[in-house]
């Protein structure tokens, strides 16, 4: 399983224990100077209260010492504030890349204005078509003969045709046919002067 699988809450919890841990390091590493410490304050106060002259090496090495322990706290308190400063400066990089993207894609005011004219003409185009075929099928409409004129119609059709059925039927029609071969066969047969 790689690292990029892994959840983003698993690999925060292993940065703060690694962090955890140096801290406790550097608090135990502190623990041990401030003893340090306290027995150097002791020692010099056994020693100023032995002697009536002022020990400068004890007093140089204590003020070393307090300098030491002042700026390493400071280096503590510091080190997240460097850490965010860090994780600022590479998301602001990422930033500018994003935005140096989205510019290449960006288009200008007048381009977009030219968009919007060329979208209106389209627009318009397409109305005056519409007008147009509404119009057409207007004119149409009222070329049309209504339905029920259709139906007058065909009715009159349909009665000529059952009137032509009932006077020339089909078995007439096959009998003319029938008469008119016979007629033929005949012409056919008698010697022509």
């Amino acid at each position: 399983m790689s690292n990029d699988a892994t959840p983003p809450s698993y690999s925060v919890d292993v940065e703060a224990r690694s962090q955890i841990g140096i801290i406790r390091e550097q608090i135990s590493g502190l623990g041990q100077t401030v003893t340090h410490l306290s027995n150097q304050f002791a020692t010099f106060t056994n020693d100023f209260q032995s002697k009536q002259s002022t020990p400068w090496a004890t007093l140089t090495g204590f003020a070393a010492f307090i300098l030491s322990v002042v700026v390493y706290g400071g280096s503590l308190a510091k080190a997240p504030i460097d850490d965010k400063l860090t994780r600022l400066d590479r998301d602001q990089d990422r930033i500018a890349i994003v935005i140096e993207k989205l510019a290449d894609r960006s288009i200008s005011a007048k381009e977009y204005a030219a968009g919007v004219e060329r979208r209106n003409d389209q627009q318009r185009y397409v109305e005056a078509r519409m007008m147009r075929i509404e119009r057409d099928l207007d004119e149409i409409q009222k070329a049309i003969v209504p339905r029920g004129e259709h139906e007058g119609h065909w009715r009159e059709v349909d009665q000529l045709k059952s009137a032509l059925g009932s006077t020339y039927s089909l078995r007439d029609a096959i009998q003319k046919m029938e008469r008119e071969i016979e007629q033929l066969k005949g012409d056919a047969r008698s010697p022509r002067s």
